[in-house]
């Protein structure tokens, strides 16, 4: 009984966390919302507090697995709050009916006119749009970003040029 509680309260915080970080965002603007963040942040307390253990040797120090585990927890969910939180607080769009302009600290900055766009791709496997365009440049538009669906309804309205695919490989 208590493993069915635990899978249903498991899939309802995760339709909820999904749900809410695909909310629609304002017009003209793409942006990460609360659940990124929140994510990011308990990445950061999942690392820091192995790593606390760690240095405090609060740890039984003569199993030499124990240390390995938490420098690997420590490490690994530190690789995730740095990435989550860039995410959250670094990556931003603005767009309107001429030109997008989006900044990520992967990738820098890109402004980009939408008579230069060539393709857009949904990749199913990645929830993203990939828009390429005549520079070469490519803008990954996650479906966790705040204003994706109006930015897609935009170019639909416009009746973009560019050729559009949906990747159906897993």
């Amino acid at each position: 009984m208590q493993r069915i509680i635990t899978i249903l309260l498991t899939a309802i915080v995760f339709a909820v966390f999904i749900r809410i970080s695909r909310s629609n965002g304002k017009e003209g603007k793409l942006s990460f919302g609360a659940p990124i963040k929140i994510l990011g942040l308990v990445c950061l307390i999942f690392s820091v507090v192995p790593f606390y253990i760690y240095i405090t040797k609060n740890y039984r120090t003569d199993v030499i697995t124990e240390t390995y585990a938490l420098i690997g927890i420590s490490f690994g969910f530190g690789v995730g709050a740095i990435y989550a939180l860039g995410e959250a607080f670094f990556v931003k769009g603005d767009y309107d009916q001429l030109a997008i302009t989006y900044r990520t600290p992967w990738t820098g900055v890109k402004d980009e006119l939408w008579s230069n766009l060539n393709s857009i791709t949904f990749n199913h496997s990645t929830s993203w749009y990939l828009l390429e365009f005549d520079s070469g440049a490519k803008i990954r538009l996650s479906t966790f970003l705040n204003g994706h669906r109006q930015l897609i309804e935009l170019l639909e309205l416009m009746g973009s040029e560019a050729e559009i695919y949906v990747d159906e490989s897993i």
